[in-house]
């Protein structure tokens, strides 16, 4: 493995570590906050194994049928990070507005 490898392996594993603490705690403390952020580390989790991954496709040399070698793979990492950014945002508005719409009213004194 690289010295980048190295880099990519270990901000993955301590992101990886944060993202486990935080869901056992959020869970305990029925905490959105929280369970968001252990969402949003869990993606970047991911973004780091796609970058990792497409860098190394990028580095293979351009072919007859890849004329430009894999190079678009980091475009394509960028895009699936961004669409599971995305996804993740969504999950929490869903579950954010579950909450408040099952939130107990408050009767006005009679």
């Amino acid at each position: 493995m690289t010295a980048g490898g190295r880099a990519f392996g270990i901000g993955a594993a301590i992101n990886l570590g944060f993202v486990i603490v935080e869901i056992i705690l959020g869970l305990r403390a029925n905490s959105l906050a929280l369970l968001a952020d252990a969402g949003h580390n869990f993606v970047d989790v991911i973004g780091l194994i796609l970058a990792w991954a497409a860098i190394k496709l990028a580095l293979h040399p351009p072919t007859t049928r890849f004329t430009y070698g894999l190079r678009g793979t980091t475009i394509l990492a960028s895009l699936a990070n961004s669409v599971l950014l995305l996804l993740a945002t969504g999950a929490i508005a869903w579950d954010a507005i579950g909450r408040i719409t099952n939130l107990p009213r408050c009767r006005a004194p009679s």
